[in-house]
Parts: structure tokens; sequence; C-alpha cells
């Protein structure tokens, strides 16, 4: 069974452990250009054609993907962390469309 482990983000990772030995990259992303500003996205069809060069199709994988979740009152804004739930639900989507057997962990710690 090949695993993936995912850090989403347009900074975030990917991680595989295989048969064939471990290898990381960074996550694709693409920009989009609009009236005097950019965001950068996940890029679906990139990640899907890297998951399947690691994964082939026809050998099942299991991804894991932090869990992230947006907070109030945090340091950061709620654009940054809408832009963290949208890349968290292109890769939950990519994942499922390839077939992943598993899904995502809460991997944070949570106060009060």
């Amino acid at each position: 069974m090949n695993v993936v482990g995912i850090d989403p983000g347009t900074t975030g990772a990917i991680a595989f452990l295989t048969d064939r030995g471990a290898a990381v990259y960074d996550l694709p992303v693409h920009t989009i250009r609009g009236h005097g500003f950019s965001v950068r996205r996940i890029d679906g069809r990139a990640l899907a054609k890297l998951i399947r060069s690691e994964c082939p199709a026809g050998e099942p994988f299991v991804a894991f993907c932090e869990a992230v979740h947006a907070r109030a009152g945090e340091r950061n804004s709620m654009m940054t962390q809408g832009a963290l739930m949208r890349s968290f639900g292109a890769i939950e989507a990519v994942c499922d469309c390839l077939g992943s057997a598993g899904n995502s962990r809460d991997t944070g710690s949570r106060s009060g």
C-alpha cells in the first residue's frame, strides 16, 4: 500500500512512501492574476498527475492530509483562513477522485 502525507496550503508539501522509496515535493500551485492582485491556488490537475506518477493507477494508496480549521481570533485574516480551507478542499477532491483509501486526520492541537 502506498502512503501519501500532505501538508495543505499554497506553501505546503506532499510526501510519498511507496515500495519504490520515499519522495517529497512542494504542492503544485498556479497563480491567477486579477484586477491589481494575484492569487495562488492548488493546481488540482498537476496534483493528480503528481500523485499518479508516484502511485500508478491500480496501486492502492492511502492519503493523510492535515485537517485545517478556520478559527476566529487567530493571528491571520479570514481571507488567509479561507484560502487554506480552499486548498484543503482541492486536495481532498483530488484524492477522492483518484480513489484514496484514506481521509484527513486532525494533527493539530486545540486549546480552549
